[in-house]
């Protein structure tokens, strides 16, 4: 399994980074759940005009600690973008992607005709489950997670449906 996962990450240190077109709502390619700080710095570098990476309070259930990289410039969704890379206990675990407000109609409906129906959709978030996507709407950003928190997310989301 770890052969895979240096196969894969050789693999999106060394390939083009992929631009993305307004409209284009997959999850980055360095969207690679469970990958270290260390390992995803090495991915992340080359995508990024800026990257920091700091400490944040832990919010994420049964993490005992949480930090995120802060990349500018990060390319997705048709526009330079600032995403927040976070990771709970050294693992990658949530990908949150800024877009404009004007944005957010737009790309719900983006999010909808990709993914589906949303499971919840509410004046915070259109929430896609079975995608482990979202899309928040204040403030405007895409959400991404992986399946370490998918359970807990999903649990959330379901409490704070208010539709």
């Amino acid at each position: 399994m770890r052969s895979l996962f240096a196969a894969s990450l050789a693999l999106a240190v060394t390939a083009a980074p992929a631009a993305f077109a307004e409209g284009d709502v997959a999850a980055p390619a360095e969207a690679m759940f469970g990958a270290s700080t260390a390992e995803l710095g090495v991915v992340l570098d080359p995508v990024c005009e800026t990257l920091a990476l700091r400490e944040v309070d832990v919010q994420i259930p049964g993490a005992s600690s949480q930090s995120q990289y802060d990349c500018d410039g990060f390319d997705w969704y048709g526009a330079p973008r600032r995403a927040e890379f976070v990771f709970a206990d050294d693992a990658l675990a949530l990908i949150w992607i800024l877009v404009e407000p004007e944005e957010l109609d737009a790309l719900a409906a983006d999010f909808a005709a990709v993914y589906g129906a949303p499971d919840h959709d509410t004046a915070m978030f259109a929430a896609f489950n079975a995608h482990n996507a979202a899309v928040r709407r204040e403030p405007a950003e895409a959400l991404f997670y992986g399946e370490a928190v998918a359970e807990p997310m999903q649990g959330w989301f379901a409490a704070n449906a208010q539709e």
